[in-house]
């Protein structure tokens, strides 16, 4: 193997003259199920934080969720058109009311979205040993 090329931790193939991953990591399904539960997870920290920021009324991300649905509950039952059609869908999904739609994929969909969740987390790594230490 090339000095340029390093093992990573979880196994993928690093060129670092290249800057980038040659050759991903083997994962199971429990494990991209495991890198996207991770990521919805940081998303609703994200969101739950920036809901924190808006606002010094909202004590809680759920203060300002129950202010989202107030909003969208007055423009789903007083606006004609798709704006309540839009809302309606939002406060129905968003409250569990509404099933989501069922979606099939193939083998190779679901292998292809476990290989970029796992790309996704081995640049979120990467990104942070260099933050870290200024290089991998």
């Amino acid at each position: 193997m090339s000095d340029q090329i390093i093992t990573l931790e979880n196994g993928a193939l690093f060129d670092k003259e290249g800057g980038r991953i040659v050759a991903g990591a083997p994962m199971d399904s429990a494990q991209a199920s495991a890198l996207a539960r991770i990521r919805w997870d940081k998303r609703r920290q994200a969101v739950a934080r920036g809901m924190a920021l808006a606002s010094d009324k909202f004590q809680h991300e759920y203060d300002a969720i129950e202010a989202i649905a107030t909003h969208q509950t007055v423009l789903a039952t007083t606006r004609m058109g798709r704006e309540s059609t839009e809302a309606a869908k939002f406060l129905l999904r968003a409250g569990d009311f509404l099933e989501p739609p069922v979606q099939t994929l193939d083998n190779d969909t679901v292998q292809s979205l476990a290989i970029a969740d796992s790309l996704v987390a081995v640049r979120d790594i990467i990104h942070e040993l260099v933050k870290s230490n200024g290089t991998v």
